[in-house]
């Protein structure tokens, strides 16, 4: 791990002169949230924490079983899944990452769902609750609840889709609205 901290620094060695100010802004959700999430990597893979890695680290995604160092695409990934997500420096790091995450998140809806780990300090916990609100099982159920809702707002239910669908339905048995809806709710599941 100390080698893999000297390459990391090595590719920064003038980290203070040719330093670049990220601006993460504030929390952004649906469609600005992908550009957030990566501004808020970039700022935190330039910061370094308690022991010299960047602190990126504490929010890393959680590799699959049979990833190994090697498959690493950069040294800055390999010097993150290297850093264990326990003990003091992680302590440290996390309280960082959780104060700005605070930071770029207070003012805005998206605190309710960070609040809870206020009181531990727990900056990876918060970003995995924005993760799931924003990329997971609730962004799929907006998606549905909207399709649902522009569906049934349409007087064609659905207009020439539907229509085509409609036809297509009775030759395989598919007569009702509602059996219609699901299919569309599967079909959007799956994207």
């Amino acid at each position: 791990m100390k080698q893999a901290i000297k390459d990391c620094a090595a590719d920064s060695n003038d980290k203070d002169t040719d330093a670049i100010e990220i601006e993460v802004g504030k929390v952004e959700v649906e469609m600005g949230w992908w550009d957030w999430k990566e501004k808020l990597t970039s700022k935190l893979e330039s910061r370094k924490g308690a022991n010299g890695t960047p602190l990126a680290y504490v929010i890393r995604q959680d590799k699959s079983v049979g990833w190994t160092m090697a498959m690493a695409t950069s040294p800055i990934e390999k010097l993150m899944y290297q850093v264990p997500l326990t003990g003091t420096t992680f302590v440290k790091d996390n309280a960082t990452v959780w104060a700005k995450l605070q930071s770029h998140c207070l003012g805005t809806p998206t605190y309710e769902w960070i609040r809870k780990f206020d009181s531990t300090k727990n900056g990876r916990a918060g970003f995995q609750a924005l993760v799931m609100m924003c990329e997971g099982q609730a962004h799929s159920n907006k998606r549905i609840l909207l399709s649902d809702r522009i569906i049934s707002l349409d007087h064609n239910k659905g207009g020439s889709f539907y229509r085509h669908e409609y036809t297509y339905s009775f030759d395989i048995g598919m007569s009702t609205p509602t059996r219609l809806i699901n299919t569309v709710r599967a079909f959007i599941r799956r994207t």
